[in-house]
């Protein structure tokens, strides 16, 4: 997970006390508090301070005065909402969102394709749509790239101990001499084991990607089964033959 998602405890802390004051007060509901909120994402995105919870009220806002959306704004947020994956804090947030606020602002529309496309681990053309266009994700969020790219290693690693470069090179958006680079000395954080095998990632081991060894059960014998399968005396047997 990249920098920008801080703990919940964290990002608490680092609310300013006007944010915190607006967030505790009927203020937050208002039209004028728009503008404070959108404020309040640009030094998110500046100082790497992600707060879900004051990001989830502006989407509100923009729900009951929709004329005041800000695209790139609407984009920001919903960027790093993304960013926070594996937690569904996206998903809340389209709750919210109209959906005509994001089909009308195209960066905000892009970043849903996006998310579409890395949800149906269509990882080819979540690059492209992410990276290659005019202006890339990481432009409007820097550090978006290498919190997906972690997303999605950490995915990987609950499956594999081991994968080739060459298939793991295009899910995460890089040439296989990139991945090469960043498998020799892996940043603090990503599920990777320092290597320099040309062929081969290696991860970090961990509960769900060893084998798993189950343990072998008591044998029962056949004559045992054939006894609970066979037919059990009538228990009404005795009942009836004491009445004759």
């Amino acid at each position: 997970m990249s920098d920008l998602i801080a703990s919940s405890e964290h990002r608490l802390r680092r609310r300013s006390a006007e944010i915190s004051r607006l967030l505790q007060s009927s203020e937050q509901f208002k039209e004028s508090s728009i503008s404070t909120l959108e404020s309040y994402v640009e030094s998110q995105v500046t100082d790497k301070n992600y707060d879900f919870g004051a990001n989830k009220q502006l989407i509100k806002l923009y729900q009951f005065f929709p004329s005041n959306c800000q695209g790139e704004i609407l984009a920001k947020v919903l960027a790093m909402a993304m960013m926070a994956r594996p937690a569904t804090d996206l998903k809340a947030l389209l709750y919210m969102c109209p959906e005509a606020l994001i089909e009308i602002n195209p960066l905000a529309k892009r970043v849903i394709q996006c998310e579409s496309l890395l949800a149906a681990a269509k990882f080819a053309e979540f690059w492209q749509q992410a990276m290659n266009a005019e202006e890339s994700l990481d432009t409007l969020i820097p550090g978006f790239s290498a919190s997906i790219r972690r997303f999605i290693l950490d995915l990987l690693a609950l499956t594999y101990q081991s994968l080739s470069i060459d298939v793991c090179a295009p899910i995460l958006g890089l040439s296989t001499d990139q991945l090469r680079t960043l498998t020799t000395s892996p940043p603090a954080g990503l599920p990777l084991l320092p290597s320099t095998d040309p062929v081969f990632i290696k991860f970090i081991p961990n509960q769900e990607n060893q084998p798993r060894h189950l343990a072998a059960g008591k044998s029962v014998q056949l004559s045992t089964l054939l006894d609970l399968a066979a037919p059990q005396d009538d228990p009404f047997h005795h009942i009836s033959e004491i009445s004759s």
